[in-house]
């Protein structure tokens, strides 16, 4: 969810690979990096929909249904592309002035802006107008504090909202923000590199511990310390390509190792399911799920511009769904919610027109083209009007 720029300042001239940058250049826009961020939302809102049961019958069915099923992992690629982003943008400007100032002040003007204003519509608007409570009595301090997620860790996920159980992600994320800015500032690259390694096994070991000891699966999936090791596969990358090693070459050197990976996680998934019902997939699993994406994420960094992945990355619908992904994912279930409530679920549809196939199109196209039109409100009306604000803290 954060923005595509990459800043190169740091990195020497050559290393970034010769078919990604013609030129040297001491900042740059990298689409691909919106389709990543595109991607990922739509695994997710795929996730949210396939919930409601769709029931086809054609060859290759079930290989559709099991990609919507892994749609669960789209936050852990916001965990590694928001790690590699940040990371980039904090070590690229720790020389300059105003390092903490800027950098919050930014990230205020991206996310508090329509977080909060969607809060005071589910936790002020709505209930004046006559809407049923959204939440539980006593709950809404952990969403305007952003630690939703320690709440469903505590209470599990009953507890959450009926527009906002999804938040949890958000409340990663910007607890990741509170304590990396510091850790950047303090440390070398070399000891950075070195520390997201720890990370990434701590992570691990965390997982096997809550889930082994306390067999405590929702835990590992939603607290922070247990989540870190995506967010830290973003980070290494980050300060590996700010150094001097090539790491296109290496990429190309250790692809095949990613095509085990890959091969290893589909196999997983495939047999063992979700994190939520398996212990394996909530430990080794997310960081299987971690590996990957930050390969995919490397290639996708890489990719020649005429490249198949580069040339997938970068059509026009996926960047589009990739720079408006944040209200994305903030306003696509609470529609979905909320169209369910209305009686346009699944099966009424289905009841009404007669037509499994019919039924889930049409299903597909009221979510999608609703939450699309909110985000293309939310960004005309707030988000592009704030984000204008962050010139004043470059």
């Amino acid at each position: 969810m954060e923005s595509s720029t990459v800043s190169t300042d740091s990195v020497p001239a050559g290393r970034l690979g010769s078919d990604v940058l013609e030129h040297p250049a001491p900042s740059r826009h990298v689409p691909a990096l919106d389709g990543v961020r595109g991607l990922a939302v739509l695994m997710v809102m795929f996730f949210h929909y396939e919930s409601r049961r769709f029931d086809l019958h054609f060859p290759g069915w079930g290989l559709v249904l099991d990609g919507f099923r892994f749609g669960w992992s789209g936050v852990d690629l916001f965990f590694v592309l928001s790690g590699f982003l940040i990371t980039g943008i904090l070590w690229d400007s720790k020389e300059r002035p105003r390092y903490f100032r800027n950098f919050y002040a930014r990230r205020t003007l991206r996310i508090f802006p329509l977080y909060y204003a969607f809060l005071l519509l589910i936790y002020a608007l709505l209930p004046i107008l006559g809407a049923v409570s959204t939440t539980r009595a006593g709950t809404q301090i952990w969403y305007w504090t952003y630690t939703s997620n320690i709440l469903i860790a505590l209470k599990g996920w009953g507890v959450s909202g009926r527009f906002t159980p999804h938040f949890w992600s958000l409340a990663v994320e910007e607890q990741f923000y509170l304590m990396w800015p510091l850790v950047v500032l303090l440390v070398s690259r070399r000891a950075g590199e070195t520390l997201c390694g720890i990370v990434i096994v701590a992570a691990l070991a965390l997982r096997c511990w809550a889930a082994g000891l306390h067999d405590h699966l929702t835990a590992t999936y939603v607290l922070t310390p247990t989540r870190t090791d995506t967010l830290a596969v973003g980070a290494l990358f980050a300060l590996a390509v700010r150094g001097t090693r090539d790491i296109g070459a290496l990429l190309r050197r250790w692809r095949p190792a990613g095509v085990v990976l890959l091969a290893a996680l589909a196999g997983m998934i495939r047999w063992r399911g979700g994190p939520e019902g398996d212990r394996v997939v909530a430990t080794v699993g997310f960081t299987l799920v971690a590996l990957v994406f930050g390969w995919f994420l490397a290639e996708a960094y890489f990719a020649t511009r005429s490249g198949l992945l580069a040339r997938a990355l970068t059509n026009w619908p996926l960047t589009w769904v990739g720079r408006r992904s944040y209200a994305l994912y903030i306003f696509h279930y609470p529609i979905l919610g909320g169209i369910t409530a209305a009686g346009l679920g699944l099966a009424p549809i289905r009841d009404r027109l007669g037509s499994a196939v019919l039924a889930q199109l049409v299903f597909l196209t009221v979510n999608i083209g609703l939450s699309a039109l909110a985000a293309q409100l939310s960004w005309v009306l707030l988000e592009r009007r704030c984000l204008r604000l962050k010139g004043r803290f470059a």
